[in-house]
């Protein structure tokens, strides 16, 4: 009697464990599972918390000054480079598949959809999902907000000063004839950005400087479309060399 108690004892373990795991894995081949830590006070690329979810809803009235905003950007940044990877996975096991569910169609529609590329060119797509170096966008995000300080970012969450080109979409007026596109929060920001770089014409250069490896103080040559200032690529530079932001690429 003894025995067959220990026996289920060590069978429920067992099973209890085995259906976190593959809880686990199932989240991170759906890409809604993140790996979860804890955020530390000092910013330092191992122990930052990549999905803190209360970080992840941060506006960016709550993260001005330096030292805050780059607390609070590269775990957002983080997070969204998971989901990116995620999706990129996920991408890679369904293009091998024959036969697909009405989720994974409706899976694939969406990520074609959203990096304008023609529905089943899976190479194409693969192509275009990039993540730029954490180092390039805390760069940009920083240069473009103030450090989340001017009034268009902290009206609408908007770090990379996206411009808006359509009434149906939420949006602040700059002026009678300038609009920036509106966000929920700072990860909104971020991801459209990335977005942005992963399909726009404009930016193929950049996204094959990624591929190949390049660093983030060579990426910024590829961002004269981004802005139209002749030492736009000096100020990203002279922001990532003087902060050492490269500590966030490791």
């Amino acid at each position: 009697m003894r025995k067959l108690s220990i026996f289920i004892l060590a069978s429920t373990i067992f099973v209890s464990s085995f259906s976190k795991d593959f809880t686990s894995l199932l989240g991170i081949l759906d890409g809604t599972k993140h790996i979860e830590s804890t955020l530390n006070s000092k910013i330092s690329p191992k122990n930052i918390n990549h999905t803190n979810n209360s970080n992840l809803n941060k506006q960016v009235s709550e993260i001005k000054g330096k030292q805050t905003f780059i607390k609070n950007i590269v775990p957002i940044i983080k997070s969204v480079e998971d989901d990116i990877a995620m999706n990129k996975v996920r991408v890679a096991s369904l293009s091998k598949k024959s036969t697909l569910t009405l989720e994974e169609k409706t899976f694939l529609t969406n990520i074609f959809d959203k990096y304008r590329v023609s529905y089943g060119n899976f190479a194409s797509l693969m192509d275009k999902m990039i993540m730029p170096p954490t180092s390039l966008i805390v760069a940009q995000a920083s240069l473009e907000s103030g450090w989340g300080t001017s009034k268009i970012s902290s009206r609408s969450n908007n770090l990379f000063g996206m411009k808006s080109f359509s009434k149906n979409e939420p949006r602040v007026k700059a002026d009678d004839s300038l609009h920036y596109r509106k966000y929920e929060n700072v990860k909104e920001s971020v991801y459209d950005y990335v977005i942005n770089l992963s399909r726009h014409n404009a930016y193929k250069s950049l996204r094959k400087g990624i591929k190949n490896g390049e660093d983030s103080t060579s990426l910024t040559k590829y961002l004269t479309a981004y802005c139209e200032q002749g030492d736009y690529k000096d100020k990203l530079n002279h922001l990532i060399k003087s902060n050492n932001f490269k500590k966030f690429d490791v």
